[in-house]
C-alpha cells in the first residue's frame, strides 16, 4: 500500500470512528424490540450480493435496510445497523477473507455515509406528507455518490488510475438500482398513493431502464445508415416542413397574444432549469437528432402551467438542443422545424390534460397519457419527415428511434411526477430538487449509450 492509500484509509477510519462515537453520545434508542428485528433484517441483507454485468465486484442489499433505518429509525440505532450490516458483508459470503483494515475501512465509509443521509433527510431536507418518497430517492442519490467516491478512491490510489475511471463504470450501473430501492423502501414505508397514483407504478420506468441497460450489454444495436443531409427537399417533404412549421407560428402567436404567466418566479426558474437541461444532450447511434431531459420541465408546464408558458418552454428547449454545440451546424429549415414539432406536441399534451383530467389531479393515467402523447406526437413528426426523404416506411423508421428514446421517456415520466407531487404539497422551489436526480440518470443514459454506439461504430459507414 503506497503512503498517500495509508494515509486515505486513516484518515476515513478517523472520521467514521468520530462519526459513530458522536452517534452514539447523541442519539438515544427507541423501542428495543423492534430495533432487534430491523438488526436481524439488516445482517441478513448485509450477505446478499448480486453480480452486475461487465463489473468485478458485487453489489450488496445493505442500502436497503440502511435506507429504512434513516427514515424510521434514531441515529443511534441507524449507526449500529450500519456497524453490523458492514461486518455480515465482509466476512459473510466472500470467496476470501478481509483483512482487518479492509473491514475497518469498508464499516468507517459506510457510517460515514450513513451519517450524510441521515442529516440531509432530518436536518436539511424537512419532512412533509407524502413526501418520504422523494425524500429517500434524494438521501439514496448522496448515498450512492458517498460511497461509491469513497470506495472508488482507494481503489484508484492502490491502482494507479483516475478516480474517474474507476468510478464511471460502477456508477453507470449501480445508480439505478439506488434510485429503485429507495422507491421500493418509500413505497412500503408510505404503503399508500401518490394523489390518486398507485406509488408502486412509479417503479416500472426504472424496470424498463435498467431493462435497456442490460440489453445493450448482451446484444448490439441493430446497425443502420445514418441519415444524410439533403440539399434540396423534395416537393412533399418541402410542403410537410412547411405545414409544421406554420403550425408551430400559429401556435407562438396564439401563446404572445393570449400571455399568462401565473407565477412569474415559478416561469422565470422553470426556464432556467429548461434551457440548462436541453444543453445536456445524448447523441444517439444512427440517427442525426439528440436526446435531453429538457422535455420534462415542458411536460410539467403542460400539466401545470398555462398554454403560453407551455409553448414558450417548448420553443425554449428545442432550440437550445438544436443550437447548443451541435455536431455540424443545422440549416435554419431544420431548426425551425423541430421547435416547431415540440410546440405542437406540447399543446396537444396541455388540450388533451385539460379536456380528459378538467379536476387537474395527479393520476396515473394522467402522467402516462401526457408522456406518450408528447412522445408519439414529437417522435412521429420527426420520423415522418425521415421516412419522407429516405422512402422508408414509416414504422421501419420510428421503431429505430423508439428503440433508443422511449426508456429516456419513462424515466421522464417518473421524473415529472415526482416534480409534479412536490409542487403540489410544498411549491414549487422544492419540486427543482428532483432534478439532480434527473441528471445522474441522465448520466448514467449517457454512458451506456456511448458504450454501445463506439461497439457498433465499426459497422457504421464512413
Amino acid at each position: 500500500m503506497t503512503p498517500a492509500a495509508r494515509n486515505y484509509v486513516s484518515m476515513v477510519i478517523a472520521a467514521g470512528v468520530a462519526t459513530l462515537v458522536a452517534s452514539l453520545w447523541s442519539a438515544g434508542f427507541g423501542d428495543v424490540e423492534r430495533f432487534l428485528l430491523y438488526l436481524l433484517f439488516t445482517a441478513a441483507c448485509g450477505p446478499v450480493k448480486l453480480r452486475l454485468p461487465k463489473l468485478d465486484g458485487s453489489f450488496s442489499l445493505n442500502f436497503l435496510p440502511l435506507l429504512v433505518g434513516v427514515a424510521h429509525f434514531t441515529l443511534a440505532e441507524t449507526m449500529v445497523a450500519a456497524c453490523v450490516g458492514a461486518a455480515a458483508c465482509s466476512l459473510i459470503n466472500r470467496k476470501t477473507s478481509p483483512t482487518m483494515l479492509q473491514s475497518a475501512f469498508n464499516i468507517s465509509a459506510l457510517i460515514v455515509t450513513v451519517a450524510l443521509c441521515f442529516g440531509l433527510l432530518h436536518y436539511g431536507f424537512p419532512p412533509a406528507a407524502g413526501m418520504l418518497p422523494l425524500r429517500l430517492s434524494v438521501a439514496a442519490a448522496i448515498y450512492f455518490f458517498t460511497s461509491t467516491v469513497l470506495v472508488s478512491r482507494i481503489l484508484s490510489l492502490l491502482n494507479g488510475k483516475p478516480l474517474t475511471e474507476v468510478n464511471a463504470q460502477w456508477y453507470s450501473w449501480m445508480f439505478p438500482y439506488y434510485i429503485l430501492g429507495a422507491m421500493f423502501i418509500g413505497i412500503l414505508s408510505e404503503g399508500a398513493e401518490i394523489g390518486n397514483t398507485p406509488t408502486w407504478l412509479a417503479a416500472l420506468p426504472l424496470f424498463h431502464l435498467i431493462h435497456f441497460f442490460y440489453g445493450l450489454t448482451q446484444s448490439k444495436p441493430a446497425s443502420g445508415k445514418a441519415e444524410d443531409d439533403v440539399a434540396v427537399l423534395p416537393v412533399p417533404v418541402r410542403f410537410y416542413v412547411s405545414a409544421v412549421i406554420l403550425s408551430g407560428f400559429i401556435l407562438a402567436m396564439a401563446a404572445a397574444w393570449n400571455w399568462q404567466a401565473i407565477e412569474w418566479p415559478r416561469f422565470a426558474g422553470y426556464l432556467a432549469v429548461t434551457l440548462v437541461m436541453a444543453a445536456f444532450k445524448v447523441r444517439l447511434p444512427f440517427l442525426t437528432g439528440t436526446l435531453s431531459f429538457g422535455f420534462v420541465p415542458v411536460l410539467v408546464a403542460a400539466i401545470e402551467f398555462s398554454f403560453a408558458e407551455t409553448v414558450f418552454l417548448a420553443a425554449s428547449t428545442a432550440a437550445v438542443q438544436a443550437l447548443w454545440k451541435p455536431a455540424r451546424r443545422p440549416a435554419s429549415i431544420q431548426v425551425a422545424f423541430n421547435v416547431a414539432c415540440l410546440m405542437v406536441a406540447a399543446s396537444v399534451v396541455f388540450l388533451l390534460s385539460r379536456i380528459a383530467w378538467p379536476e387537474q389531479d395527479l393520476s396515473a393515467g394522467r402522467l402516462v397519457a401526457a408522456t406518450g402523447t408528447l412522445y408519439l406526437a414529437n417522435t412521429l413528426m420527426v420520423a415522418q419527415v425521415l421516412s419522407m426523404l429516405q422512402r422508408q416506411p414509416l414504422f421501419a423508421i420510428w421503431r429505430q428511434c423508439y428503440f433508443w428514446t422511449l426508456p429516456f421517456y419513462s424515466v421522464g415520466c417518473l421524473i415529472v411526477s415526482l416534480m409534479i407531487f412536490t409542487m403540489q404539497a410544498s411549491g414549487w422551489p422544492l419540486s427543482l430538487l428532483v432534478l439532480p436526480l434527473a441528471g445522474m440518470i441522465y448520466v448514467s443514459y449517457r454512458m451506456h449509450v456511448g458504450a454501445a454506439a463506439r461497439a457498433v461504430e465499426p459497422a457504421m459507414p464512413a
